[in-house]
C-alpha cells in the first residue's frame, strides 16, 4: 500500500483530477504495486524554496512495503518518475526532488489491525518449499523479510509456502 505525497508552491488548479489519476498509475506501474493500493495526496501553494529560490517546485515523498529499500531500486524509482513530473508539470529535473521511505507491514494500519496481520486473497501461491527455515519464529506468520513475502509456518518451524501481501 504505497502512499505517496506531492508537496509543492505550484497553484492548485496545476494539480486537475487528470493529473492526480496520471500520478496514480505511473508511480503504481513503477512500483509494481496495483492502483487501487495507492494512496495518494497533493499538497499545491505551499511556500517553498528549494535550491536558494522560491521558484516553481516539487518534492515527491514515496513510502512502501518492499519496494524503496535499496539504492539500487529508488535509483530506477527515480529514472522513471522524473519524466513524468517534469514533463506534466513543465519543470526541470533540479526543481524536481524525491524522497523514498521504506515502511514495513506493521507501520501501516488498515481494517483495524496492521498490513503485518492482514492476508491479500485469502489462498496460497502455488509455490512450495520444504526447506527449514533459519528464522526463529515466534507467530504462525511472522514477517521474516521486507520482500513483500509472508512465510507460513507448522509448529516445526518448516516453510510449507509464501503468502504474498500484494500491498
Amino acid at each position: 500500500m504505497p502512499f505517496i505525497d506531492l508537496e509543492s508552491n505550484l497553484p492548485e488548479s496545476t494539480f486537475s483530477e487528470d493529473f492526480l489519476k496520471k500520478l496514480c498509475s505511473k508511480t503504481a506501474a513503477v512500483l509494481g504495486k496495483h492502483e487501487e493500493r495507492m494512496m495518494l495526496v497533493v499538497k499545491p501553494g505551499l511556500p517553498m524554496l528549494m535550491g536558494g529560490t522560491c521558484a516553481p517546485c516539487v518534492i515527491l515523498s514515496v513510502s512502501a512495503i518492499g519496494v524503496t529499500d535499496t539504492a539500487e531500486k529508488n535509483k530506477e524509482h527515480s529514472a522513471n518518475i522524473f519524466p513524468f513530473l517534469t514533463g506534466e508539470l513543465g519543470l526541470t529535473e533540479d526543481r524536481v526532488m524525491i524522497r523514498f521511505y521504506v515502511l514495513e507491514p506493521h507501520q501501516v494500519g488498515k481494517k483495524g489491525t496492521v498490513c503485518y496481520e492482514l492476508p491479500v486473497g485469502g489462498t496460497f501461491c502455488t509455490r512450495m518449499t520444504s526447506h527449514i527455515c533459519s528464522t526463529t519464529v515466534t507467530k504462525p506468520r511472522q514477517w521474516v523479510s521486507t520482500t513483500q513475502l509472508d512465510m507460513t509456518y507448522h509448529m516445526t518451524k518448516t516453510c510449507i509456502g509464501f503468502y504474498h501481501y500484494g500491498i
